[in-house]
């Protein structure tokens, strides 16, 4: 009877027992900008940016550069 309860458990709360145990990786926004003397800019640049060898998502918006950096976080259980 108990492995029946346990069995019932496990199915039925899988969904909150899947996500106990997995990592969610968020990002913080490093904003790249020219000097501001006025006549820095990069205008005619692309970024690549790499951590570890693995590409680092980057956006180019107006004359700055945002770069998303991944960094991973526990999900808290309830």
């Amino acid at each position: 009877m108990l492995t029946f309860c346990v069995a019932f458990g496990m199915i039925y709360f899988q969904d909150r027992i899947q996500s106990a145990f997995e990592v969610q990786k968020k990002y913080f926004i490093l904003r790249l900008e020219p000097h501001g003397d006025g006549s820095s800019t990069f205008a005619n640049y692309m970024a690549r940016v790499t951590m570890n060898g693995v590409d680092v998502p980057v956006m180019k918006r107006g004359n700055d550069f945002l770069v998303y950096v991944p960094y991973l976080e526990q999900i808290p259980l309830m």
